[in-house]
């Protein structure tokens, strides 16, 4: 009686350690990534790549993304025509890349002659620098008004880690005009600025990075009255920002910035300024991409000497010498593959803006019109596109034509 009893109690333990087993037998095995090999590079240094897919080590092989992969490459601005694969050697799984680095270094002419005023110099553009996927950028000019200079260095990965950084360092003296949205003058003054800037932002995860930095800026103009301005800026924010997604024509980008930005004023008041950025980037079809972009800024003690031109948040319908310290903008539009001759490809561009400004010099003020443009972008060199733009305000009746260095393809 307690033979049988115990035979009942064994019995499912072993049906189980028998399905186990069978389970065992019939498993799938799975490889996993053990090392990323890269072939092509000529002058980065190849931790560059293996940092950035460092995440792809030790994940299931037969669960990687090539295009995730591509378009993480691709985003840096210096690579292209990258291809990927999963070898199988016989005591690893190797992730192989193969790619084509693009030319880096890059010299820039700086010529402005108008009737009254002139700019002479020569800028520098390393997208490269060190090969370490640093960006290295310095300008020297000339003017009517007296020599500018400017120095900055982007850091990608410190040290291979999740920090990155950003120092800038800029002088200019110039002649500027300010006007209103109708490009009535309401002053012109004699202006020398300085400014060094040094941010630095952590990657908490993959797509959220915490932004922080030290802002050290003067200004000083001679009009009617003389006035300066000296502050200390101390900044902080998050970015949270999609993986990139790239179609093999254009790379696509989504995420939204909030920014706060405190100025001790050393010379002048002190001020707070909040500013905030959205993107959203959809490619429906290979040669066309769809994107919505906003900005919103907020900074109603803003002085004068530190107003932001309309212009330079995105608001391209309104003229480049009207100021703000208060804005809000929406941009919808369309990019259009036209045609590509393998090193040069040109994009036809069709926007629609509006925006509410408020500066001190003006009253508050609506504008909305439509933009066109052309975008071109270079294929073996890693220059971000030009565009080129001319924009109607509907508001005011006024075209603004503009040009601009900024996105990449």
């Amino acid at each position: 009686m307690k033979s049988q009893n115990l035979i009942k109690l064994v019995k499912p333990v072993i049906i189980v350690f028998y399905l186990l087993f069978v389970c065992l037998i019939f498993a799938e095995t799975t490889t996993t990534i053990t090392d990323i090999e890269v072939q092509g590079l000529k002058r980065t240094n190849p931790i560059v790549v293996k940092n950035l897919l460092k995440a792809y080590i030790n994940r299931d092989a037969d669960k990687i993304n090539t295009d995730e992969i591509i378009a993480l490459l691709v985003a840096t601005g210096i690579f292209e025509n990258v291809t990927v694969s999963v070898k199988e050697n016989t005591n690893q799984t190797v992730l192989f890349i193969s790619l084509e680095e693009k030319w880096s270094i890059i010299p820039l002419p700086l010529v402005s002659i108008k009737s009254d005023s002139y700019v002479f110099g020569l800028g520098f553009f390393d997208a490269n620098a060190f090969g370490l996927n640093h960006k290295l950028f310095s300008s020297a000019s000339v003017s009517s008004k007296g020599p500018s200079i400017a120095l900055g260095y982007i850091i990608n990965s410190l040290w291979q880690s999740k920090w990155d950084g950003v120092f800038s360092i800029s002088y200019a003296t110039k002649d500027e005009t300010f006007t209103d949205v109708y490009e009535h003058e309401i002053s012109t003054s004699d202006i020398t600025s300085f400014s060094a800037t040094i941010s630095g932002n952590y990657s908490i995860l993959n797509i959220l990075k915490w932004d922080f930095g030290f802002e050290y800026q003067t200004k000083s103009y001679t009009d009617e009255q003389d006035t300066d301005l000296t502050s200390l800026g101390l900044q902080t924010g998050i970015t949270l920002q999609s993986n990139a997604h790239w179609n093999g024509v254009f790379l696509t980008m989504s995420g939204v910035q909030f920014y706060y930005t405190w100025y001790y004023g050393i010379e002048g008041p002190s001020y707070g300024v909040f500013l905030t950025k959205g993107s959203y980037e959809t490619a429906p079809v290979k040669n066309l991409k769809l994107s919505f972009r906003s900005v919103g800024l907020w900074g109603p003690q803003t002085p004068q000497l530190a107003e932001i031109g309309a212009n330079k948040l995105g608001l391209i319908i309104l003229p480049d010498t009207y100021t703000v310290y208060t804005m809000a903008t929406f941009r919808s539009g369309l990019e259009l593959k036209l045609f590509s001759s393998g090193i040069v490809t040109f994009a036809g561009l069709a926007h629609y803006h509006i925006g509410y400004s408020e500066g001190s010099r003006t009253e508050p003020h609506i504008d909305y019109g439509p933009s066109f443009g052309l975008r071109l972008y270079l294929a073996k060199v890693a220059l971000p596109a030009m565009d080129i733009n001319i924009a109607y305000n509907q508001t005011t009746g006024l075209y603004q034509a503009s040009f601009s260095i900024g996105m990449q393809m």
